[in-house]
């Protein structure tokens, strides 16, 4: 869980069960505001988190990147089962986005099926907030943590190892709420899967692509980065431009 702890920023700006205060996030320095550069919030649970490392290191200097997130809550206006999760959507909803102004927030989450209904009303609630909202898809998911699939079986064996199915209808419930609001959305798995039995397993490096079996490692997401980014750039240039 070393990958978790460091790339995270867990306990600081990713808040746990042990942690779980949103101050924490504020006395951790995790929002960045700066009135002459572009200022970006990375929110959600942790599958935002395992962004932050990468998009720090590869960021342009006129971004600044802050990161509020906290393990298992979906991001979420209404309430939820955890209150852990209730106190850190209503800080974020009733407080950080209000007091704090972000000219892009990227958004991620281990979503599911279930969530599809309550984001829907969470979409128009970040875009009362701010102009744009960039939405970051499900991951590819597997049986068993990637590495140790990796290590006991070669890669043409993987595709009953997958989830794919699952997580590409919950890509499509996604994807289709962020065409029907009208926000920007990154398709992870398309980056990771062009089909069931064509999944990028390594990075150019020769590192598994995730560090367990729903998480990207550091050199997944730095893969991925240039991707992301380049999105980003085309969300807040052409609003400028318009």
């Amino acid at each position: 869980m070393e990958e978790k702890g460091s790339n995270f920023r867990e306990g600081k700006c990713f808040l746990t069960e042990d942690i779980s205060s949103p101050s924490t996030i504020i006395e951790s320095n995790c929002i960045v505001q700066d009135k002459d550069k572009y200022n970006i919030l990375l929110l959600g649970d942790s599958h935002a988190a395992m962004w932050y490392s990468a998009l720090e290191g590869t960021r342009k200097n006129e971004f600044t990147l802050s990161q509020a997130t906290a393990a298992g809550c979906t991001v979420n206006s209404t309430r939820s089962k955890l209150e852990r999760c209730n106190d850190f959507y209503d800080w974020v909803f009733n407080d950080l986005l209000l007091n704090t102004e972000f000219d892009l927030v990227i958004v991620g989450s281990r979503w599911r099926l279930k969530d599809v209904k309550s984001f829907a009303k969470t979409i128009e609630v970040l875009k009362e907030e701010s102009d744009n909202i960039f939405l970051i898809g499900p991951n590819i998911e597997y049986a068993q943590p990637l590495p140790w699939l990796l290590s006991h079986l070669k890669q043409d064996e993987l595709e009953g190892f997958t989830r794919y199915d699952k997580q590409k209808r919950v890509d499509k419930e996604i994807h289709d709420l962020a065409d029907k609001a009208g926000i920007e959305y990154y398709p992870l798995m398309d980056s990771l899967c062009t089909a069931k039995n064509k999944c990028t397993y390594l990075t150019p490096s020769g590192s598994p692509t995730l560090f367990d079996d729903d998480h990207l490692t550091q050199d997944g997401a730095l893969m991925l980065s240039t991707e992301v980014w380049n999105k980003v750039n085309s969300m807040l240039f052409s609003h400028v431009n318009n």
